[in-house]
């Protein structure tokens, strides 16, 4: 995985990085982990509350890095586990940045029940 994380330092996005960052993240997860932050802001979560939140934004922040899925995340080393979190976070503020409306929109809609944590 050593190749990997070469990859994720480096400064250049290709088209792949560039399409997923202008599509967005699943609508469930992130109006799911907006709804948990909000939440959060003020009370303390369950321990289920939290695990569900923090999934939801493991998700999130894969998403932003191309051939990691939560599989391959669990996986790496600690070394390489903080690096690919380090980048799919980064990459979703830059997202979240620049996609406010979508952001403002789905942080005041109803949660579903296909919002529901996800195993």
């Amino acid at each position: 995985m050593s190749v990997l994380i070469a990859n994720l330092t480096s400064t250049s996005a290709t088209a792949e990085d560039t399409r997923l960052r202008d599509a967005g993240p699943d609508e469930s997860d992130l109006r799911y982990f907006l709804k948990c932050s909000e939440l959060a802001n003020t009370q303390l979560l369950s321990f289920d509350e939290a695990k569900d939140c923090s999934g939801a934004f493991m998700r999130i922040k894969l998403f932003f890095v191309p051939g990691v899925g939560l599989d391959d995340f669990e996986g790496l080393s600690a070394h390489e586990k903080a690096a690919v979190d380090m980048v799919g976070y980064r990459r979703y503020v830059e997202w979240h940045a620049k996609n406010t409306a979508v952001v403002e929109a789905l942080s005041v809609a109803p949660l579903s029940p296909s919002d529901a944590a996800k195993d």
